[in-house]
């Protein structure tokens, strides 16, 4: 093997040498994508999205479309802090799948606010509670 790069002009040398790196890096890194569980932080995490919902619900049901759009962002950077975590319990599939789709629920929720459009604020309220029951009944 040393004389197949010893014969290599050093251009091709350096190409293949950064191809083995990518492909050693494509091949090592999907195993360390993910974080480890930290099941004080979910917690937290997840108690202070029953406030936020609260505080989101309560602004809706007022119109006070600053304070929901608040309570819903807060909720967004909290799922964020967990989406790259180990599930727990059940599939690693199903527990990306439910963050993530929580995470652009709860923008759709923020971009209603911007509209003044109560119904689709209720809307996004709504799935959000759907996808919070979901995802306590497949990884809690």
């Amino acid at each position: 093997m040393y004389m197949y790069f010893s014969n290599m002009p050093e251009v091709y040398m350096k190409k293949t040498v950064s191809a083995l790196i990518i492909a050693v890096l494509i091949s090592v890194v999907p195993i360390f994508s993910f974080a480890e569980y930290n099941r004080e932080k979910v917690v937290q995490v997840m108690r202070d999205n029953v406030r936020l919902m609260g505080e989101a619900s309560k602004a809706a049901k007022s119109e006070n479309y600053v304070k929901a759009a608040e309570a819903l962002m807060e909720l967004v950077q909290g799922m964020i802090e967990i989406k790259d975590y180990t599930a727990p319990r059940g599939s690693q599939t199903d527990w990306n799948a439910t963050n993530d789709l929580f995470i652009r629920t709860a923008f759709q929720g923020i971009g209603a606010c911007g509209n003044e459009d109560k119904d689709a604020l209720n809307s996004a309220l709504k799935e959000l509670q759907r996808l919070g029951s979901q995802g306590h009944r497949n990884h809690r």
